[in-house]
């Protein structure tokens, strides 16, 4: 009877404590949560960061934003114009200033010049020759033609309408035609060479 007492007891006890620490103690809404004074410094420093990162990103109006499909043309404003070519008098310059979109073959087909003949006065091999930019200075070869049995100069066949592409300068069509010279194509359709050619433009190929 004793033990049964005591039991019971023991049980009020425990029921009376647990009862007094639930009201005492209640669970924080997560409106009244509290964070330490270093977890506030936190999350203050990682608020500041996001806002930040959601300002609008400052542009270069002066920058040439990519087009969807092509790739940003950059063209060095430091590699010097060549002088104007007489091509009609025959007489070739001594060097040549690759300019942007040609290749050596390129400027042999349009000089008139026996690839080879260029290639071997300028150190050029078939390993290297894809890796001459733009900038480089070529020695013109003398006395040289083309030779016939290396392929026609042309690469594309004119007369014929050419539509501008991004990117397209007068000399990088020019060496899509081969035997053509930009000087001619600018002429043809009353343009300036030295300018910049819009993309959709229809140009005249002589």
């Amino acid at each position: 009877m004793k033990k049964s007492m005591l039991l019971i007891l023991v049980g009020l006890i425990l029921f009376a404590g647990c009862s007094k620490q639930s009201s005492t103690d209640p669970i924080q809404s997560l409106e009244k949560a509290t964070i330490s004074p270093e977890r506030a410094l936190m999350f203050e420093a990682t608020k500041q960061v996001w806002d930040s990162s959601q300002a609008p990103l400052e542009t270069n109006s002066d920058q040439t934003a990519p087009t969807e499909g092509n790739p940003p043309v950059l063209i060095s404003e430091e590699i010097p114009k060549n002088d104007p070519i007489d091509f009609e008098s025959g007489e070739l310059p001594e060097t040549y200033i690759l300019q942007y979109g040609e290749t050596p073959k390129c400027i042999a087909r349009r000089f008139n010049l026996d690839w080879a003949a260029l290639y071997s006065l300028n150190h050029i091999s078939f390993d290297n020759e894809n890796s001459i930019s733009f900038g480089t200075v070529l020695k013109i070869p003398k006395n040289s033609e083309w030779n016939a049995a290396q392929g026609p100069r042309s690469t594309s066949v004119h007369p014929t309408m050419y539509t501008v592409q991004q990117g397209d300068t007068f000399n990088s069509i020019a060496c899509i035609f081969g035997d053509i010279t930009p000087e001619a194509i600018a002429k043809k359709n009353s343009l300036n060479m030295y300018e910049s050619i819009l993309p959709g433009l229809n140009l005249q190929i002589p």
